[in-house]
């Protein structure tokens, strides 16, 4: 059963959100990943950005570690799409880093790259945001 959180109790949280329905998490109504679009999607995983918001004590960190990705062949630009979220919830965007994966399968694929013009995935953005209380005028 789902427990609230108190308001405050937290100093630091990190995770790896859903990536819309590109992976299965579960027959569960309340699965992100079971909003029809995209925006649906992004404004389903808002309510959860606004309540790490909620949860995180003043000065606390919030990391998220994210990648865009394709999907029916379109490009879908997650971690930037991500930030302006965050900024509506309070948080300051305090860095991006960006992680070096190693080498991908998909590098062994050169014919496929050509064809598709797509490089293979080989780094992840790694979030980092900032409850302020200053910033805290909501």
């Amino acid at each position: 059963a789902y427990v609230p959180l108190d308001s405050e109790c937290a100093d630091f949280t990190i995770t790896s959100p859903p990536y819309w329905d590109l992976e299965y998490y579960g027959d569960e109504k309340e699965q992100l990943g079971l909003n029809k679009t995209y925006q649906e999607f992004l404004d389903s995983i808002s309510k959860h950005i606004k309540e790490n918001y909620r949860i995180l004590k003043s000065n606390s960190f919030c990391i998220w570690c994210v990648n865009d990705f394709r999907k029916d062949g379109k490009f879908y630009s997650y971690h930037s799409d991500l930030i302006p979220l965050f900024l509506d919830a309070g948080f300051i965007h305090f860095n991006t880093y960006i992680t070096d994966l190693g080498r991908s399968i998909g590098q062994a694929f050169v014919q496929k790259i050509m064809e598709t013009k797509i490089l293979p995935k080989r780094h992840e953005y790694i979030l980092v945001f900032k409850k302020d209380q200053s910033n805290n005028d909501l």
